[in-house]
């Protein structure tokens, strides 16, 4: 999964890139993997792993940890980085 801000933004796309897409979510929870959260900070310029999520099934719950992780993270292209809802 490429990390946020590197991909190009299709602007012209029916489907909202907007938001961050579900699928990652669906397969790690049906193969119980652990989700690692790693980043590179290039404002800071740095970069690190944090830690390894397991997911508990409320997808909410789930998400908002990982949004809150990624929320402090400098991305490359912020005009193409998607929102954290």
């Amino acid at each position: 999964i490429a990390y946020n801000g590197t991909l190009f933004f299709f602007k012209y796309m029916q489907v909202n890139s907007f938001y961050w897409k579900s699928g990652f979510y669906k397969i790690a929870y049906a193969a119980n993997a652990h989700i690692p959260l790693c980043f590179i900070d290039f404002k800071h310029r740095k970069a690190g792993g944090g830690t390894s999520y397991l997911l508990t099934g409320n997808m909410e719950e789930d998400i908002n940890f990982v949004r809150n992780f990624y929320s402090s993270v400098n991305v490359k292209f912020p005009d193409r980085a998607s929102k954290i809802f």
